[in-house]
């Protein structure tokens, strides 16, 4: 359709018709052959350069997408015609081509444009997301400080409670010491005080009133008579008055126990002064056990 348009007909070049014409042969001259010779020998015709004005337009016209590949030859044909010759001395039919022309680069600027802004908007998400990228890593940066502060508070706190912690644990053991040291002393004279009244109460009173075995009951006597200064006149009479019965016992005898029950229950005395007096002492290394117990468990929890 585009080629039989009667414009472009008319812009095309149409190449001129070939006419024979007959001559007689005549035997050239020396000049004439020299003529010929030097007229074969003669360069041929230097490639017309394009008009650089019209370099634009053309690549404008190879890079229209939309035109089918033989009307843009046709364009492309018709540019140096219509753009050779100036507007007001256009033909119709070149201003035609020079409209023609426009239209096709109207659309490959409109295309361009759109490629253009399609990029534009792609810039300018990329940039939106970049910002939106630069405030998540600050944040997140932001957030890993904090951790960070964070982590290194609770360590020194955690390092700080196993001081505490060790601190504690050591004076437990020193308070746990110092109370097993100091009641060794305090529970043996409380199981001293204790052999003490219960020998009086069962083998000093059994021997007394003439119950049981007399021999048996001295023999349990004779350990705690050890340490109670008792006269030597007292322990040499002992064996025998302990061995009588309650009937064969004379007033020496009787005075003999007697001296032996006062001994023994005065031997107790002292030694309940002696538990009385370190009474407070001990119960102060049971409450430091106990509030050493306690700070270890705050230092633990």
């Amino acid at each position: 359709r585009w080629r039989d348009h009667a414009c472009f007909r008319s812009l095309v070049p149409v190449p001129p018709i070939c006419t024979v014409s007959f001559q007689v042969a005549m035997p050239p001259t020396k000049k004439a052959a020299k003529r010929s010779d030097a007229t074969t020998i003669a360069p041929a015709a230097k490639r017309a350069k394009a008009d650089p004005n019209l370099t634009g337009v053309i690549e404008a016209l190879e890079q229209a997408a939309g035109l089918p590949e033989g009307c843009r030859r046709m364009l492309l044909a018709c540019v140096p015609h219509a753009f050779g010759t100036p507007s007001e001395e256009r033909h119709a039919s070149q201003a035609e081509a020079v409209r023609m022309i426009g239209e096709a680069m109207q659309g490959v600027e409109m295309t361009l444009k759109e490629g253009a802004d399609s990029e534009s908007d792609k810039v300018a998400d990329v940039e939106a997301s970049r910002a939106a990228l630069q405030a998540a890593l600050a944040e997140a940066e932001a957030t890993q400080a904090t951790a960070a502060e964070e982590v290194k508070a609770k360590t020194a706190l955690v390092a700080g409670a196993a001081v505490v912690a060790a601190s504690a644990k050591s004076c437990l053991q020193d308070a746990e010491e110092a109370r097993r040291v100091g009641d060794t002393g305090f529970l043996q004279v409380q199981e001293s005080k204790a052999t003490l009244e219960a020998g009086i109460e069962s083998d000093l009173q059994a021997i007394i009133e003439g119950q049981g075995e007399p021999k048996h009951h001295y023999e349990a006597l004779l350990p705690l008579l050890t340490g109670l200064g008792l006269d030597d006149s007292l322990l040499n009479a002992l064996p025998s008055t302990c061995k009588k019965t309650a009937a064969d016992r004379g007033s020496f005898d009787t005075m003999v126990l007697e001296q032996l029950g006062t001994c023994l229950r005065e031997q107790v005395s002292k030694i309940s002064k002696t538990i009385e007096e370190a009474t407070p002492t001990a119960q102060g290394r049971a409450a430091a056990v106990e509030a050493a117990q306690v700070e270890l468990l705050k230092a633990t929890d």
